[in-house]
């Protein structure tokens, strides 16, 4: 969850903007829809999410599972 992320966040947000985004599953939303998400799932989700809220660049930053969604959505898009 971005709890788990949260002293990272805090150094981190000394210069950049920071969100902390829980992935369905993953901290306090619900589960996804579907079981057996996969990476390439979770990061057009997260696409998504970054389109709506218009932005544009990021840097990702993942721990484990985000690790691999962060290279995904790089990968993607």
């Amino acid at each position: 969850s971005g709890a788990d992320l949260r002293a990272v966040a805090e150094h981190l947000a000394r210069q950049y903007k920071v969100l902390l985004v829980d992935l369905p599953g993953f901290g306090s939303p619900a589960p996804p829809p579907e079981s057996g998400w996969n990476s390439r799932e979770f990061a057009a989700l997260l696409h998504r999410y970054l389109d709506r809220a218009k932005i544009d660049r990021v840097r990702v930053v993942g721990h484990s599972v985000g690790g691999r969604i962060a290279l995904r959505l790089a990968q993607d898009f």
